[in-house]
């Protein structure tokens, strides 16, 4: 097993990063994305995800949540790709409703966090206080990787748990 510490590489910590990871000779491997929060090291809680296996023109996630305890959502893009991609990513409100769509540009060997966060920087304002899934579209056919990260209030602490799972590829 090996372990990159991103947030002790210079000039990476406190940064939005994803990572390709390949393997030139040998056996597969099985990559995942841990984090921590809260002053190191007795960090308060943390989440895992696997790392994606695939890219995709199109993705869904569900469970999505803003406002209810403190909770915070991001959907994170990344775009691996020399290209830049040009993405829509469509609210689907939990008990129907008009969808909400916006569109963004994720630029190449990039990331870029869709976030939906009472008291952030918040990309969707109409849906800060509600549960919803999210559809993401490439519309230039530029393949992505998509994963959701959900943070939720605990009695007083601020972010005292999360969650992270990866989208649902869809094409």
């Amino acid at each position: 097993r090996y372990t990159v510490w991103v947030d002790h590489i210079p000039k990476l910590e406190d940064t939005a990063v994803s990572m390709v990871v390949e393997v030139l000779d040998g056996p597969p491997v099985v990559a995942e994305r841990a984090m921590y929060w809260g002053p190191s090291p007795e960090w308060i809680d943390g989440h895992v995800s696997l790392g994606a296996s695939q890219l995709g023109t199109t993705w869904v996630s569900a469970g999505a949540a803003t406002g209810e305890r403190g909770a915070s959502t991001y959907l994170l893009i990344g775009n691996p790709s020399r290209e830049t991609a040009r993405v829509r990513a469509t609210v689907l409100l939990d008990g129907g409703g008009a969808s909400i769509s916006r569109e963004f540009t994720v630029l190449p060997t990039s990331r870029f966090n869709i976030a939906f966060a009472p008291g952030g920087s918040v990309h969707f304002p109409e849906v800060l206080y509600g549960r919803f899934g999210i559809l993401l579209e490439s519309l230039d056919g530029v393949p992505v990787i998509v994963e959701q990260a959900t943070y939720r209030d605990a009695g007083s602490v601020p972010w005292e748990a999360g969650s992270s799972m990866p989208a649902r590829r869809i094409r």
